[in-house]
């Protein structure tokens, strides 16, 4: 075919799949405006080899085809965008497929059994289509709706696939009734009508308008163990120590601080570390050039801090080099749902909420139960538990109470009095809201409770509350309330004590007042990480952060799921306990 004949081929429709001259046997499409080829995977190929062939990054390559996070299997089609420039060698023929189209989602076309490719044929199973992820981020359940196609079809078709998609991505859905019966029927995408929302991380939790969704309690297989007493690991944290635009980023030099106190800890115990410490700075190009420079593959875990540019090239290292990946910081790392190498420490939300919701309603039982919504509620995204709380209860037939805070708190207080029982135990639960707004609202409350004679007043909390000022401490206590978080660090524990001063004895300062402490985190897990992944049992107590990893997707990452629940009572004591 010669080269004008293609260019009148492309002018007829953007989204036609042609076939350039120079790649006889790689079909292209055209998606709003840009060319992409439809590549079938042959045998022994691999993600690495394939980005380099066509020009692209591993990053670019499964950001494309997402189903790549669980692995790369022979015979999947693949979208890859043309590089001007690049000319990939032609496609080896693909072997005649033996598993029927609809049992095999990576079957090739008739044509490409044949051998005899045709200009304008899709390059895709019979018996499926093509699905073009046009927003910049498309949730597994809307598409499900919009294309009348279940979940676990979409997953069956589509092995590994996050629960969150990005713009440009593709995934194979089954083709429909119509389709099937006039294979060359025009398929078109609807119209996407659906208010644009954020990423979600596995596991997935209920809208306000959705009947609540919980994270099956049951017991989850644990990472291997292999039985060692010595380890070789990492480091990798922004500590900026070299940025003559930045300050040294304190936490993260008190978190190693820790986790050199957790090594001298586990040197007394016959087990020894072999421990790099890299500063990778807030640029994609810092780590790069820290991971190209130093061979970390043999590592038997790494320890990093990334951002939201480092991080799709750190986890696909990780899952390339099968390094285990613990990630202590930030809960919102969207690699995590996809990679089974990530070990994330600060859990999702939703899997707080999870936890929070499959627990006995015991507590809540043979109680006067009421609800405060603030007028700022809709400005926190906690209010899914609030109002997931509210529809867990009545559906266990426990009766609850509604108010609303309003702007003007002259009226809080009698509006309150009036929703309290005066024979049976109170149990105030407020909307989730600013740390400035929380102390407002505990001071209201404990004001309106104080002047009651009788009931006894709970207030349930968020995990900040722990960090309220001191003046709204003893309300606390006052209120006896319950606040969950998925760290705690009981300061009356002579372990916690011994910690602190051996930190000031060995560096010369105070652990930093920050919520958590960053060198009891950075201690706590390199302790554990020996337990978890080593196989040992040296029983040492954790200070702050208890790791309890569950992988809720075989093909995803690991989360930590441990919930505290932090008692204040009136006589000022504290009782904290893990959720089991």
């Amino acid at each position: 075919m010669k080269r004008s004949l293609i260019l009148t081929i492309a002018g007829l429709l953007a989204s036609v799949t042609i076939a350039l001259a120079q790649q006889p046997s790689i079909p292209v499409t055209v998606i709003n405006g840009k060319q992409y080829y439809q590549y079938q995977v042959q045998a022994k190929e691999t993600i690495y080899g394939l980005s380099k062939r066509f020009g692209i990054t591993q990053e670019e390559l499964i950001g494309m085809n997402p189903f790549l996070a669980a692995g790369m299997q022979t015979g999947q089609i693949l979208t890859i965008p043309v590089v001007p420039g690049v000319t990939p060698a032609p496609a080896a023929q693909a072997p005649t497929a033996t598993v029927p189209a609809a049992q095999s989602p990576q079957a090739a076309s008739p044509a490409a059994v044949e051998g005899e490719e045709e200009d304008g044929d899709e390059y895709m199973a019979v018996g499926t289509r093509t699905y073009q992820v046009t927003r910049r981020k498309e949730k597994l359940r809307d598409i499900s709706s919009w294309e009348n196609v279940s979940i676990e079809e979409i997953k069956r078709l589509n092995p590994g696939v996050p629960n969150v998609l990005k713009r440009g991505s593709q995934l194979v859905l089954p083709a429909r009734e119509e389709e099937v019966a006039n294979p060359q029927s025009d398929t078109t995408q609807p119209a996407v009508q659906a208010q644009e929302t954020g990423y979600l991380l596995q596991p997935d939790i209920q809208q306000p308008d959705e009947q609540p969704v919980f994270l099956p309690d049951d017991p989850y297989p644990q990472p291997g163990k292999v039985s060692k007493d010595h380890v070789k690991t990492a480091l990798l944290l922004p500590l900026m120590l070299g940025d003559s635009t930045s300050q040294p980023t304190e936490r993260y030099i008190e978190f190693y601080e820790g986790v050199l106190l957790a090594v001298d800890t586990l040197k007394t115990l016959g087990f020894s570390t072999d421990m790099a410490v890299y500063d990778i700075g807030a640029s994609l190009y810092r780590l790069q050039q820290t991971l190209r420079a130093h061979d970390l593959s043999d590592a038997d875990y790494v320890i990093a801090a990334a951002n939201a540019d480092q991080m799709p090239f750190l986890s696909e290292w990780a899952r390339v080099n099968q390094v285990k990946l613990i990630l202590p910081f930030s809960s919102r790392i969207q690699e995590t749902a996809g990679n089974p190498y990530i070990y994330q420490v600060n859990p999702p939300q939703q899997l707080t909420y999870g936890r929070l919701l499959s627990e006995d309603v015991s507590f809540f039982s043979d109680k006067n139960i009421v609800f405060v919504r603030s007028y700022q509620e809709d400005l926190d995204d906690r209010f899914t538990l609030f109002q997931g709380l509210k529809r867990h209860l009545v559906a266990h037939g426990i009766p609850v109470q509604e108010m609303v805070e309003s702007e003007d708190m002259t009226a809080f207080a009698d509006s309150l009095n009036a929703h309290l029982s005066r024979v049976r135990d109170n149990l105030v639960i407020p909307a989730p809201t600013s740390m400035s707004g929380s102390n407002r609202l505990i001071s209201s409350i404990a004001s309106a409770c104080n002047a009651r004679p009788a009931g006894q007043v709970c207030i349930l909390g968020y995990p900040e509350w722990i960090a309220l000022s001191k003046n709204n401490l003893p309300l606390l206590y006052s209120l006896n309330a319950v606040i969950y978080g998925n760290f705690y660090a009981d300061y009356s524990r002579d372990d916690v004590r011994r910690f602190q001063l051996l930190y000031s004895l060995t560096f010369g300062k105070d652990i930093l007042n920050t919520y958590p402490r960053y060198s009891m985190m950075g201690y706590d897990i390199t302790l554990q990480a020996a337990d978890l992944f080593c196989g040992q049992q040296y029983g040492v107590r954790p200070l702050q952060h208890f790791l309890d990893f569950v992988q809720p997707d075989p093909a995803g990452g690991w989360y930590n799921r441990s919930v505290y629940i932090i008692r204040h009572t009136s006589d000022r004591r504290i009782e904290a306990f893990l959720l089991k």
